[in-house]
């Protein structure tokens, strides 16, 4: 190779590899997220996530039943968009009732979301437990305590999905 020729192919080395960094390390945008995680409309069956980035961009959501995220049950991707202000909010269906989930957002490169948790609410059919409380007035009456119900998950529509049992899915809510 003459020296013009090692010369050229070192500056298109150079500028790939600056572009690739400028990019993340070429796994795509690097994405912040800016205001956490939550969850929420949980069903015996399934639940809403929610977060935010920084940036237009492909944001993985992962769902497992251990916070080191061995036992993985959900995975999908949702992309964020200037017109929905880049918030993420997805609808996962198929999980079992009254368990305890973990779940985080994983952007292209750069460092995860914080990880949350939340628990899936009793089977419709399952016994309530419910503890009953007692209070006394002059006239010694009982009360007891209400239970309460789960509250339905709003439509939701199909978007990218990855499970690893096939009857999990996870979805863009409305």
């Amino acid at each position: 190779m003459d020296g013009k020729a090692g010369l050229l192919t070192l500056f298109a080395l150079g500028a790939t590899l600056t572009l690739l960094a400028a990019c993340g390390g070429g796994g795509g945008p690097t994405l912040i997220f800016t205001h956490g995680v939550a969850s929420g409309d949980v069903t015996p069956g399934g639940v809403v996530l929610w977060t935010r980035v920084d940036q237009e961009g492909d944001v993985r959501a992962q769902v497992a039943k251990d916070e080191g995220f061995s036992e993985l049950v959900v995975e999908g991707k949702q992309r964020s968009s200037a017109d929905h202000d880049f918030a993420v909010k997805l609808g996962v269906d198929g999980l079992e009732p009254a368990t305890r989930y973990y779940y985080r957002f994983l952007p292209p490169s750069g460092d995860p979301s914080p990880v949350g948790t939340f628990e899936t609410a009793p089977a419709p059919d399952a016994a309530p437990a419910v503890t009953r409380s007692r209070r006394s007035t002059r006239r010694a009456t009982t009360h007891s305590a209400a239970a309460l119900r789960p509250v339905p998950t709003p439509n939701v529509t199909k978007q990218s999905c990855q499970n690893t049992s096939g009857k999990r899915r996870i979805s863009e809510s409305e």
